[in-house]
């Protein structure tokens, strides 16, 4: 009996412990699924619907980049491009083969397409061929019941209908780098490209625009069932440039064939209405995928075409740097009606410096000097004044530093005075360093920005800072702190340059009394030919071409009512008063009629 009541309890308290294990067991499943049903539910079914959902990017169209009238200087257009989807096509190889006979392409493309299809990195469809023509889609849907997996589709591409004329100033697009895409996953999409050069690398926020969302059903091969929601993109902002297009595409056919560049501008507000730099490039080569070719060409091409020679090249300013000394002269209380006699040179200790009129100009004051550009007088004012006199009046008139505009690459040129040279060189600056520095040589450069920016201000006595974006805000002027009598001599004499005979652009005025203009030449010298005629002689057409001067030439128009200024620089072409200065003469002219219509 005892036994028997022992094995009872034992029973029982092994139906209890079991019992109450049993018990622990479902209060744990229970709350198990309490925590994976409730407490982790979103974060699960986040899990579930990665698996079933696909998010596809949606990129923006982006915004147009217009000239101040609203003309389209960078827009976009539909392109065509050939679909492949390799879930359709029963022999995909074959298929892609006969798509390469129907378009008729090369072996090289044909190869292309098939480094595409083998290349997938899914089972979705696949661009294998892009930008076709009209007549090619044609003959791809009269041939679609033979290309099963093959179908049209339309996309967005940029477009720049003043090709070369812009190309500097606007840029043009070009593939995402690796990091870039890090950085954003919108950049991953094979649609997209990114602003490269000139505004459209500066703007680029602005231009980019907000990408959309497809969310889309796949199945567990990953393929599209449907559609579930979609949030639209929203397409960039525009851009307005302060650009005239006429005058654009003006400006660039009357540069065309000439290593250089021309900018101008309205002295009134600081609107650049052209800045062009030739040659140039096509930014629609880049759009479409720039060949091998074609990018070896323009690496190749001695006069850098990729580079915005208006804002990144810097040159001696020869002569048009003369009514900064003849305005240091005012300054330093030289008497603009004092004679210099030029027999063709000027003797400083041992050396001669020359005019470039080798039997010289004879008596000349101030205006006359700057009339005919006399080197003499300007050796002789530079030398009397100093360097540091030319040098704070150059800096007043923004030489020797950037103007600030908004386009990538600028360059500050250079105002030298006796620190740099020490500092630079670790020699002393002597007298004839002065000399050439008074006729806009030796040490000192300048970007042609700078010379327009530096015309302006003669122009108007004002300072008004060049800019490319329109603007509804009037622009803050500042007064010059220049003497207005002094200025008023140098005008003259620079209308001089353009309007009485003998002045060294005479032969490029404009004959119309309502809209005279005044201006300067310059030559800015690439190598001394001192010594080198019987290098010279042993050159070869091109070589020589090289060693030929800088042409430069400012002014503005019109005397009476300034509006506009003008730079323009041709390579290698000589003197600015043939080769510059008919270049100015046509810009002028035509900014006025296209600016001032009627």
């Amino acid at each position: 009996m005892l036994n028997k009541n022992k094995k009872s309890k034992l029973f029982g308290r092994r139906v209890l412990a079991l019992g109450a294990i049993k018990g622990t067991l479902f209060v744990t499943l229970i709350g198990r699924l309490y925590y994976l049903q409730i407490v982790k539910s979103k974060e699960y079914k986040t899990y579930s619907d990665s698996n079933r959902i696909k998010l596809a990017l949606i990129p923006p169209l982006r915004g147009q980049i217009h000239d101040r009238k609203g003309n389209t200087l960078a827009g976009n257009k539909n392109f065509y491009r050939v679909m492949f989807d390799p879930e359709i096509a029963d022999d995909e190889e074959i298929v892609i083969n006969k798509l390469a006979d129907v378009l008729g392409v090369n072996d090289s493309k044909r190869q292309s397409m098939l480094t595409k299809y083998k290349n997938r990195v899914s089972r979705q469809p696949i661009a294998i061929y892009e930008h076709l023509k009209w007549n090619e889609v044609a003959r791809v849907e009269v041939n679609a019941p033979d290309l099963p997996g093959v179908s049209i589709d339309v996309g967005q591409i940029r477009d720049f209908p003043t090709g070369e004329a812009s190309s500097h100033l606007v840029g043009y697009m070009g593939p995402v780098s690796e990091k870039e895409i890090t950085k954003n996953p919108l950049l991953n999409h094979p649609d997209f490209k990114i602003g490269r050069y000139g505004i459209e690398q500066v703007m680029e926020s602005k231009l980019r625009g907000q990408a959309g969302v497809r969310r889309m059903e796949v199945n567990a091969h990953g393929l599209t069932i449907r559609e579930l929601s979609r949030e639209n993109s929203v397409q960039g902002d525009n851009v307005k440039l302060t650009i005239s297009r006429p005058l654009q595409e003006f400006v660039g056919k009357r540069m065309q064939g000439l290593s250089g560049c021309a900018i101008i501008m309205d002295v009134r507000n600081g609107d650049i209405l052209s800045l062009v730099s030739t040659p140039g490039f096509d930014p629609n080569e880049f759009t479409y995928g720039v060949s091998h070719q074609y990018w070896r060409e323009l690496m190749e091409n001695d006069k850098t075409p990729l580079i915005n020679k208006a804002i990144s090249n810097q040159y001696p300013p020869g002569s048009t740097f003369k009514p900064i000394v003849a305005l240091a002269a005012l300054k330093g209380g030289v008497d603009p009606n004092e004679k210099i006699n030029c027999p063709g040179y000027m003797v400083l200790g041992r050396r001669r410096f020359h005019c470039w009129k080798e039997e010289g100009h004879g008596r000349m004051n101030m205006r006359q000097a700057i009339m005919h550009s006399c080197n003499t007088y300007f050796f002789t004012m530079a030398n009397r004044i100093g360097i540091e006199a030319i040098d704070e009046m150059a800096i007043k008139f923004g030489m020797g530093k950037k103007v600030g505009i908004i386009l990538p690459g600028e360059k500050s040129g250079l105002m030298p005075n006796k620190e740099w040279l020490k500092k630079k060189y670790n020699a002393t600056w002597q007298g004839g360093d002065t000399l050439n520095v008074g006729i806009g040589q030796g040490y000192v450069l300048s970007t042609p920005l700078q010379l327009v920016s530096m015309t302006a201000k003669i122009a108007n006595s004002k300072i008004i800072t060049p800019n490319l974006i329109l603007s509804d805000e009037p622009p803050v002027a500042q007064e010059l702190d220049v003497p207005k009598k002094h200025m008023e001599i140098i005008r003259d004499g620079m209308r001089m340059v353009m309007n009485v005979p003998g002045g060294t652009a005479y032969g490029s005025r404009i004959r119309d009394s309502k809209f005279q203009v005044a201006g300067k030449t310059g030559t800015s010298q690439v190598i001394s030919k001192k010594g080198l005629e019987d290098t010279i002689a042993n050159m070869t057409p091109e070589e020589i071409e090289k060693t030929k001067n800088h042409a430069l030439f400012i002014g503005y128009g019109s005397v009476d009512d300034p509006r506009y200024a003008v730079a323009v620089v041709v390579e290698h072409g000589g003197g600015g008063s043939a080769a510059a200065a008919p270049v100015a003469r046509d810009i002028l002219d035509e900014a006025r009629k296209i600016m001032e219509p009627g």
